[in-house]
């Protein structure tokens, strides 16, 4: 009989083939309103759609930001924890915030990476990242 090893255990579990797309259920906040929404992760773009009530206030219903600039996932240990795993995403004309709660937080970083995102965790007390806001293309 083989003996178990715990260890090839947690490799084989810890390390598992991630298959892509995967979608996500995030928080989102816009320059407008909080509400909740998916975020699917595929090869090199991710695209958040907006849930009904968000993207009717929001004015829109999706936001894609294709790879390239790395993605700073933000965990703020002061925050409760369903909700303290914060990053955002941009198109050309609009930047959200999505938050997912902290045992999310591996998973959705093998998933980025995975799908060709450059990924950097920042540890603070306090602060979730950058806020929401209209880009300079905006304004215009």
């Amino acid at each position: 009989m083989e003996r178990f090893n715990l260890a090839d255990y947690y490799a084989n579990v810890m390390g598992a083939r991630i298959v892509l797309p995967r979608t996500f259920t995030v928080g989102v906040r816009t320059t407008v309103v909080a509400g909740g929404g998916k975020l699917e992760i595929a090869p090199g773009r991710l695209i958040c759609r907006l849930g009904p009530v968000n993207a009717k206030l929001s004015g829109f219903s999706a936001v894609e930001q294709f790879s390239g600039a790395p993605i700073s996932i933000y965990v703020a240990w002061l925050i409760p924890f369903w909700f303290n795993v914060s990053f955002a995403i941009q198109d050309r004309e609009k930047r959200i915030w999505l938050c997912v709660w902290i045992f999310g937080l591996g998973h959705l970083r093998r998933t980025l990476e995975a799908a060709g995102f450059q990924v950097e965790v920042k540890r603070t007390l306090i602060d979730r990242g950058p806020r929401p806001a209209k880009l300079e293309s905006d304004s215009g």
